[in-house]
Formats: C-alpha cells, structure tokens, sequence
C-alpha cells in the first residue's frame, strides 16, 4: 500500500482548516491527488488506504463527501473500515454508534477518535473535538493518527481563534 497517500491526506486535512484560500486550495489539489492515487491502487477488499473524503467535509463540502463515500460503501454488514466511511457519509450519525461499531479495538478506536474529532472541527466545535483528540492520545496505540491527534491538540491550545473563521463559511 502506498504510504504517501496517507501523509497527503493527513496534510490536506490540516491545511483545509485554515482560513487562507492558498491553503484551503492547496488541499483541494491534495484530496485531488490523493483521490486519484487511490484509484490506481491494486486495492484488495482487506485493503484500507484511508479516507480522502475528510478534506472535502473540512473544507465545507459535505454534500460531496457524502455522494463519494456513499459509493465506496459495499454491504449491508459493514466492517469496520466500512463503519467510517458511513460516519463520515452520515453528518448525522452519531459518535456513540461509529465507537460501538469499532470496539474494542484500540487500532480501529483511534481511527475512530480522530475521524470523530476531526467532524467536530470541521463543525467548528472545538472541545468536542478536543475531548476526541485527548481520546485518541489516551489510547497510547501509535498510529500516525496518533500524533496528528497531538499536533491538533496543541494548535487548539496554543491558538484559541485558529478555528472562528468557519462560522463565516
């Protein structure tokens, strides 16, 4: 599987949150990408090479995350890869249910947690968020998801208005 996808959707994820059209642009072009690598992919139906999706959702484009992520989705019994593609279709769907979907797993649960909290965000729901990060962070199970879940931690704190400009969008 190819590794760089994952860093150019951790990438496009935090740049989506900034409020300078450069940078929103910029993860435009790296969901472009990264969407586009993901097709090429000899992908088997274990396979999981992450979910580009989260960067159209924080760049305000729910509708069409929704209609992609719709299409990915392949049974009526979902695994639980499966489960997050349909969190993140569903802007309803609650947490609760993608956490139930997923435990007990503390591989799957950080996914989990960072998807979780990255909705929240995107929602410009910081503590929530927050709370989802620290989560994430909790687990002690190391996954880049992981340390993203850290970084984002520490912008929230050490940059209490980063997010306000969403209420704008």
């Amino acid at each position: 599987v190819d590794d760089s996808v994952l860093a150019i959707i951790h990438f496009g994820e935090m740049l989506a949150l900034e409020s300078d059209p450069e940078s929103r642009d910029a993860a435009q072009r790296m969901y472009d990408m990264a969407a586009e690598r993901i097709e090429k992919l000899p992908l088997g139906p274990d396979d999981f090479i992450g979910i580009p999706e989260t960067i159209l959702v924080l760049l305000g484009k729910q509708e069409e995350a929704s209609q992609l992520l719709s299409a990915r989705l392949k049974s009526s019994n979902p695994t639980w890869k499966e489960e997050l593609l349909r969190f993140l279709a569903d802007p309803e769907r609650e947490p609760n249910e993608l956490l139930a979907a997923v435990a007990p797993n503390s591989y799957n649960e950080v996914m989990a947690r960072k998807l979780i909290a990255l909705r929240y965000l995107s929602r410009g729901e910081t503590e929530p968020a927050a709370e989802q990060f620290q989560a994430c962070r909790q687990i002690n199970y190391y996954l880049p998801d992981s340390y993203w879940a850290s970084a984002y931690l520490r912008r929230l704190k050490t940059d209490p208005d980063w997010l306000e400009w969403l209420e704008t969008r």
